[in-house]
């Protein structure tokens, strides 16, 4: 089977990059400079003010740091140990957390129709988070989780963030991101193509036991 090796600690800087490149993020941001275009209209362009939305995203990562939250790991502790796996109540009381944050707020709408870019296409929505699963599995961590690592030090993890930024840049520039009217033809593709390369990959670098 697939064996992901305890990571071990490398000379050099690498490991202050992906934090030192979040930190030029937030300078293009309260500096705005010409050549950084920012989006003045759709999804990209509703957000909280920067000092709101840096002061959660510290006292967030903080917390998921010290508690090491990670939803792959989290279900699977808790497909392994049950009642008895911390995990459990940190998963619950995330989504605790979300909703009674939505209710407050005027924004709890339960199911997917009318949602914001949310499409009613079931089948592919279930396959696009198995294979998001299925890597997740793969390189130790859920995205959150990656980010944080990253924001830790781990070279590993920031690639994983890295090519994060770049699927996502691909997904809207190529139109592969489905929208409200459903999963387009390119967003099928790029799934099943997903499914394909990591099946390769784990056939390829399985390790077989003597």
């Amino acid at each position: 089977g697939w064996n992901w090796r305890r990571g071990r600690r490398a000379r050099g800087g690498g490991g202050h990059l992906m934090p030192a490149f979040f930190v030029l993020l937030l300078i293009f941001l309260v500096v705005r400079p010409g050549f950084v275009l920012f989006s003045s209209q759709g999804s990209a362009a509703q957000h909280a003010p920067w000092l709101m939305a840096l002061g959660a995203g510290l006292a967030l990562g903080a917390l998921a740091q010290r508690s090491r939250f990670c939803i792959t790991g989290g279900m699977r502790d808790t497909f392994l140990m049950g009642r008895r796996s911390p995990a459990l109540w940190g998963l619950m009381a995330f989504v605790v957390a979300a909703v009674a944050f939505n209710v407050a707020t005027g924004r709890f709408h339960p199911g997917l129709y009318g949602q914001p870019g949310a499409h009613l296409d079931h089948l592919w929505s279930f396959l696009g988070m198995a294979l998001v699963g299925w890597i997740s599995v793969l390189i130790g961590g859920c995205p959150f989780r990656q980010l944080v690592k990253a924001g830790e030090g781990d070279a590993d993890a920031g690639l994983a963030v890295v090519g994060m930024f770049i699927g996502g840049a691909l997904a809207q520039s190529w139109g592969i991101a489905s929208t409200a009217a459903g999963v387009s033809l390119c967003g099928k593709v790029s799934v099943l193509a997903g499914f394909a390369f990591v099946l390769a990959g784990c056939l390829l670098f399985r390790e077989r036991s003597a």
